[in-house]
């Protein structure tokens, strides 16, 4: 697998790649790619010594390409001030940016820049706009994009509770806060803040029933109960700060009743409401492309990064996001609207929250299992609950949704990027073509993937899912049309800790599936049960269609078993029946564990006889004949699982 594992710098994009992408997505990045390759071979040595002969007088503020590719630089000790003239420099990447016409590159040296970047204009095809940020030796980033700014004043608010404190010198409603070096404080929603006192951690009777304030005072021995019952944890644990906003103040309470000002407090505006624009984004691409992102750690912000289009006339295509680190916020990368065909390729990406380490698998170890159950189901219930306050995860590093616009994003790729530590990796509403490729996602207190919204030609393949919280992949939608394609990935959950796969229906909805879903040559390991459904007596997931998979769980391959299923056959089972009626005959029982569950497998496949059929081209199965499924070379193997 291709990974931006501890900033490997790969940069190959693999043939594979665009196996299953429209040709005219490749003829657009490909040529992108390689322009980024030669200009970061031709920066190698700027650091030290400036390539001041490709700096040439500015184009005189006509739109469109300019006759000389050019190179600005940004330093900490540049001169935004300064004419833009032979040689200059500037101090704030933003300037740069102003002047920078399609062809030309932006050149930033190690530094923290505390900016919220727009992108003003469009790059060419074949003449993008470039921003390059400095990176040492293993091209780890040295450049620092700091979308959040500094709250010096903070005073004691006894009304509300013990060690908390507030302030009203910040001039718009904050909805991100960091402190101590990048290190995010969990927000608590504005519905509780205003008043309304309910369970706001979703029914469950382990927590106390009040209102955003008093989770404030709560003091540092509270305990609660993640499931209700059972074992009891410190509340603040994991979390060590909570913030809040409410009629002009910002509240701030650290587990400890440490005063704000020792601990370098920064904030960042976001949107008006839960689900509005954002307006808190370290760079924000908004009805431009050809736009080239590279080496930069991103932080501080609602978004790291934002790439919206408005509407079919007002888009975003052809950008790409690489080799960055992406941390803080509610989302790593937001899509929003007509962003279409854009690459987010070889990052790393993690929530970065005050107090979590200890409570998450090791990043070190991306087999580590979670430390504690009720830990993990705490985050669950503090980001679900108190943070999103409509009893829906808040928190994901990708996340691709229309946001009102009347169009969809469209074509864009997820590639060899390490996901870490937050909720989710990835979380859709309705969208069109997204391939998620290659990526090693782990160590997320929700799931890995959720799909809320139409879903059409979805492609999950050649990734490595390991520790989730709950599910690996979980949509509630599954009413809705669309189709899913998973192929070719690793599961792994740890002992008896869940199910890889949620399909059902919410909201009283009653019926069959109706999104076509695929899943096929997937090894998965671990787990209480590969899948797990709530559709009601005599309906089930008919339209869900499982091929060619091992199936190496700790108990069953169902968690419940569905009236109905779309096709299940031609796999390989642990400890489960294979007499159920919509089970084909081409399964195989297996008498032991293909892989322990106790630690992260090699994946390696241990039984003699584990053919499958062929899904590369025609095949027909329980008398049903389908089309060649996306990702197979025609002729190859038939072996079962991940190849």
């Amino acid at each position: 697998m291709t990974s931006a594992l501890h900033f490997s710098g790969s940069v190959q994009l693999p043939d594979s790649l665009f196996s299953d992408i429209d040709t005219c997505i490749r003829s657009a990045l490909v040529p992108i790619y390689d322009e980024l390759l030669q200009i970061k071979e031709s920066l190698s040595n700027l650091s030290s010594q400036k390539v001041s002969t490709c700096l040439c007088y500015c184009s005189s503020g006509i739109s469109g390409a300019s006759s000389i590719e050019k190179i600005y630089y940004v330093s900490p000790n540049g001169d935004d001030r300064s004419y833009v003239t032979y040689g200059v420099t500037f101090q704030s990447i933003q300037r740069a940016i102003d002047v920078a016409m399609p062809g030309d590159t932006i050149f930033v040296s190690a530094g923290i820049y505390h900016e919220r970047l727009q992108m003003r204009r469009s790059g060419l095809s074949g003449q993008p706009i470039t921003l390059i940020g400095e990176t040492n030796v293993d091209e780890r980033p040295l450049v620092t994009i700091d979308g959040s700014d500094d709250v010096p004043s903070w005073q004691p608010a006894p009304e509300v509770g013990a060690g908390v404190y507030k302030t009203n010198t910040i001039p718009y409603v904050p909805w991100t806060m960091i402190v101590d070096n990048e290190r995010e404080v969990w927000r608590i929603a504005n519905k509780w803040m205003d008043g309304e006192s309910a369970d706001i951690f979703g029914g469950n009777g382990g927590y106390p029933v009040i209102n955003g304030k008093g989770v404030l005072a709560l003091p540092e021995s509270q305990f609660v109960y993640p499931y209700g019952s059972g074992k009891s944890i410190p509340f603040w644990d994991g979390i060590d700060a909570l913030f809040g906003y409410i009629d002009g103040y910002t509240y701030v309470r650290f587990r400890h009743g440490d005063d704000p000002v020792t601990r370098h407090v920064r904030v960042s505006p976001g949107p008006f409401s839960q689900f509005s624009f954002p307006r808190g984004a370290c760079i924000t691409l908004k009805n431009v492309s050809f736009i080239k992102v590279q080496g930069f750690r991103m932080c501080g912000a609602r978004n790291a990064v934002l790439i919206m289009g408005t509407d079919s006339y007002n888009n975003s295509t052809n950008n790409m996001i690489d080799e960055c680190c992406l941390m803080n916020g509610n989302m790593r990368v937001r899509f929003s609207g007509a962003a279409h065909n854009n690459l987010i390729i070889n990052n790393y990406m993690e929530k970065h929250s005050l107090g979590i380490d200890r409570f998450l698998p090791p990043r070190e170890n991306v087999g580590g299992a979670w430390p504690s159950r009720e830990h993990q189901r705490h985050l669950y219930n503090i980001d679900k609950f108190l943070v999103s306050g409509v009893g829906g995860e808040d928190d994901r590093h990708i996340g691709i949704h229309s946001d009102g616009t009347g169009v969809v994003p469209r074509g864009n790729i997820i590639q060899g990027n390490e996901m870490y530590g937050a909720a989710q990796a990835i979380n859709t509403g309705e969208h069109d073509d997204t391939i998620f490729a290659e990526n090693l996602c782990y160590g997320h207190f929700s799931q890995h993937i959720f799909m809320n919204g139409p879903n059409k030609n979805f492609h999950i393949r050649h990734n490595s899912f390991y520790t989730p919280g709950q599910y690996q992949m979980r949509s509630n939608d599954v009413n809705k049309s669309g189709a899913v394609y998973v192929y070719r990935n690793r599961f792994w959950i740890p002992d008896t800790r869940g199910e890889h796969f949620f399909f059902g229906l919410l909201g009283g909805i009653t019926g069959d599936s109706v999104m076509e879903i695929w899943i096929y040559h997937n090894s998965i390991a671990g787990g209480v049960a590969a899948f797990i459904h709530n559709f009601a007596s005599g309906f089930g997931p008919a339209s869900l269609r499982v091929l060619n998979n091992i199936f190496s769980t700790n108990a069953v391959i169902f968690n419940g078993y569905p009236t109905k299923m779309g096709l299940y056959d031609y796999n390989w089972g642990y400890r489960d029946s294979v007499d159920k009626p919509w089970s084909g005959t081409h399964n195989i029982l297996g008498i032991s564990q293909m892989w322990s569950p106790s630690s992260l497998p090699d994946f390696i496949i241990n039984q003699s006889v584990l053919d499958g059929i062929d899904v590369s081209k025609t095949f027909t199965v329980q008398m049903k004949t389908f089309s060649a499924l996306p990702g197979m070379i025609s002729g190859h193997k038939t072996i079962l699982g991940y190849f």
